[in-house]
């Protein structure tokens, strides 16, 4: 990740929510500062004459009533539903969500709330927060709308509002693109949540890189490549 880069991939995770209508993301738009006491490497810290400077951050909604994720009892997080927690899966999955910690996951009635994606979209083939994938809800196949919904992924529509409007690289975007196709080729075993967390791991990713038609079938490959690894 760049440095100054992460309002980006927080306005960017809010676009794909709400692209998408998955309802987990808080509202998040840009925000500017303008305040002398921004930092200039040719400016003296303790001047009474800095010049004003603008910076560019993001500004996300605070979310009340729920809790953080690392507060609930076992049988608290046993109760998450199903299609929040694999929402949730998908969007990380999406994402390329390196920073996915017990901290950024709020859990209500019968919702959850995503927040903090500053770590998102990489360039390059980076290690994913998986240690969820292992939660009960992980061992329970993906829901067949969203099997569906992976299928028919809106990839160019999707990646023109993303470059537009959140300035990512057309690198995270390829990336993004690899990663879908190896969930939807996994998902074609009938592969779990908690069966991927070794697959999404930059020694399978870095296979798929700059790939183009011959993608889909690498992904397939690396898919039963994993699989025959697991029995072994």
């Amino acid at each position: 990740m760049r440095i100054g880069e992460a309002a980006h991939r927080e306005v960017a995770a809010f676009l794909v929510d709400s692209f998408f209508g998955f309802g987990i993301v808080p509202k998040t738009c840009y925000a500017q500062f303008t305040h002398s006491a921004f930092f200039l490497a040719q400016e003296d810290a303790h001047s009474l004459m800095r010049t004003n400077k603008t910076k560019y951050g993001s500004f996300q909604e605070f979310i009340e009533g729920f809790i953080v994720f690392d507060h609930l009892q076992r049988e608290e997080v046993e109760r998450i539903p199903l299609e929040e927690y694999q929402l949730l899966f998908i969007l990380d999955l999406i994402l390329g969500n390196g920073d996915r910690n017990t901290g950024n996951i709020l859990v209500g009635v019968d919702q959850l709330v995503a927040i903090d994606h500053g770590l998102c979209f990489p360039d390059f083939p980076d290690k994913l927060s998986t240690w969820y994938w292992h939660l009960p809800q992980g061992k329970k196949p993906l829901l067949p709308s969203f099997v569906k919904f992976l299928d028919a992924f809106p990839y160019d529509q999707l990646s023109h509002k993303l470059m537009k409007r959140c300035f990512l690289s057309l690198s995270a975007l390829h990336r993004m693109r690899e990663r879908i196709v190896l969930l939807r080729e996994a998902l074609k075993k009938e592969m779990t949540p908690d069966r991927l967390a070794d697959l999404f791991q930059p020694e399978y990713l870095r296979e798929l890189m700059e790939l183009e038609e011959t993608l889909p079938a690498k992904a397939a490959e690396l898919v039963l490549h994993y699989q025959e690894t697991r029995k072994a």
